[in-house]
């Protein structure tokens, strides 16, 4: 049975941006104490997409539902509403919320314990840099006039930026297969590989966040590396544009984080 007091997050896209869509209904359920819910849209199954965050849904106690419950809808893709925290009753919220400024009123320790089970204040930093580059999907055509690819030169530059604050730190680049790094890790000395094909994306995501510097790609998975890990001004650097298509996409960079152009 539905509790009547529910926010319910409806799933959208891969992990980086299902994390976006539930820690958005987490903050509000925080705000309102109510349960908080997912809804997996249709039929339940999430179509022909990977629902990843099943196991953070069991651990957390957050149900798995098919909501009826009145719909807050995005307007905007990369915009953030005000009128979302005027929401005083059960809705179900639909949008990829990528915007910072949904979580600043919940603290970081908590939404490492969401998404990773446990806090990590007291997790020592690892003096090195870490790299995510996404290629993959990102390669094919359809996606890549859309998104863009971000450039060796731009993760090269980043790690010059960074190395000229925080010394000659070792760098590890995270990526689904060497191939599409093999000249990346040619041009950065100092460069070692580190696959992430086939692992649970929630752990590549806590690995790639435990590090003392972070060089992301444009994409929300990175994203989520830089903001569970605490990333502040000098340690993380993002990719400007975020993608190829015209939009504003401010409400994506925490004030702080240092931006390189791709």
């Amino acid at each position: 049975m539905i509790n009547q007091n529910t926010i319910v997050s409806r799933m959208t896209g891969g992990t980086g941006n299902q994390m976006f869509a539930l820690a958005a209904g987490y903050a509000l359920s925080q705000k309102l104490g109510f349960k908080l819910g997912i809804d997996l849209g249709g039929d339940g199954t999430y179509g022909n997409r990977v629902f990843t965050l099943n196991e953070i849904a069991k651990a957390n106690d957050i149900q798995i539902i098919n909501s009826d419950f009145p719909v807050f809808r995005e307007v905007n893709p990369f915009e953030y509403q005000d009128s979302f925290w005027e929401i005083t009753e059960s809705v179900t919220l639909e949008g990829y919320f990528q915007s910072y400024r949904y979580l600043q009123d919940v603290s970081l320790p908590s939404l490492q314990s969401l998404f990773f089970g446990e806090s990590l204040e007291k997790v020592e930093k690892l003096s090195q840099i870490n790299i995510h580059v996404r290629r993959g999907d990102y390669l094919i055509p359809k996606h890549s006039i859309y998104h863009g690819v971000c450039s060796d030169d731009y993760f090269c530059n980043a790690v010059s930026i960074l190395r000229s604050i925080w010394g000659e730190l070792p760098v590890f680049v995270f990526s689904e297969n060497r191939e599409d790094v093999a000249d990346l890790l040619s041009a950065i000395e100092g460069s070692s590989f580190v696959e992430t094909n086939g692992m649970h994306e929630l752990s590549v995501i806590r690995m790639i966040s435990s590090s003392q510097c972070l060089v992301t790609s444009n994409s929300s998975f990175s994203w989520w590396a830089g903001y569970l890990g605490g990333f502040k001004y000098g340690n993380i650097v993002l990719p400007e544009p975020w993608y190829l298509k015209n939009k504003d996409f401010s409400e994506l960079y925490v004030p702080g984080w240092m931006r390189v152009k791709n």
